[in-house]
């Protein structure tokens, strides 16, 4: 079970309470049931021209397949779902550049979304965060180029919110509902951009209960699914890069290895 024999024609590896599906995440949300998720957790390409999004679009057909894919997790999402959506903070190119949040934020409400907050990200820690940027521009002078030491994730709500029953207690909730979040970045040597299990751990706890459903149309190496398996949630994944379908699939079996042996362990004791 989970096994990728072959990624170029595999379509569907099913996993003990998840799914990965390798193809494009507009067919593939296409084809899935209205309302059928409970919460979206995701990093999408921003169109940086980065190594990894080798298919560089215009701004307005970045803006247009941006507001597909949104149109598209609202559809499938529960009334009362959430959705968090890491993105960078700007996209195109030095001469025509434009604010990533913003333009998020337009096209989620203009697909039906309601955007609800906005959580920083720190990269590493608060001392020494983790900056991202093309350089300082005027070195030592009065014009530099400020660095960002964290990303935004942002919330949006689909309709009105559902509690569910016997709510969502835990330890760590008054922690996690201030912000920022701080906490480093993924080690993950195989993929360039993939944001810590810690992120989607923190977001479905804040959102979901056990059994519930989690979506990620753009999986990458698989940190949504991994938190899903630790916090007991099932899971949809959507990647559409063969290498990385296999390297979920491998991070996957890790954290089912692990939740198993702890399982284990504690019926012994």
């Amino acid at each position: 079970m989970g096994e990728l024999q072959n990624p170029k024609s595999s379509e569907k590896i099913q996993f003990k309470d998840g799914v990965l599906h390798q193809g494009d995440c507009l067919e593939v949300m296409a084809s899935m049931d209205a309302e059928s998720v409970d919460v979206m957790i995701t990093s999408p390409p921003y169109n940086a021209q980065k190594d990894y999004e080798p298919d560089w679009l215009s701004p307005q057909d970045f803006f247009d397949f941006t507001e597909k894919w949104l149109a598209e997790s609202y559809r499938v999402l529960k009334e009362g779902g959430k959705a968090f959506v890491n993105i960078g903070y700007w996209s195109g190119s030095r001469k025509a550049r434009f604010f990533l949040p913003m333009e998020f934020i337009r096209l989620g409400e203009k697909v039906g979304f309601k955007f609800t907050s906005w959580i920083p990200w720190v990269k590493g820690t608060l001392k020494a965060p983790q900056a991202s940027g093309s350089g300082w521009g005027d070195i030592y002078g009065v014009s530099p180029f400020f660095q960002n030491g964290d990303e935004p994730i942002l919330y949006f709500v689909k309709g009105k919110r559902k509690r569910p029953e016997g709510g969502n207690k835990h330890d760590n909730w008054v922690q996690w509902v201030k912000t920022p979040w701080v906490m480093p970045t993924n080690k993950e040597r195989e993929h360039p951009a993939a944001f810590p299990p810690e992120l989607p751990h923190r977001a479905m706890m804040m959102t979901s209960v056990e059994g519930w459903t989690i979506l990620d149309p753009f999986a990458g190496s698989g940190s949504t699914a991994v938190a899903a398996v630790k916090c007991n949630r099932r899971f949809i994944m959507i990647e559409r890069d063969s290498a990385y379908c296999e390297l979920l699939t491998r991070n996957v079996h890790k954290a089912e290895a692990t939740v198993a042996q702890k399982q284990t362990e504690s019926e012994t004791k």
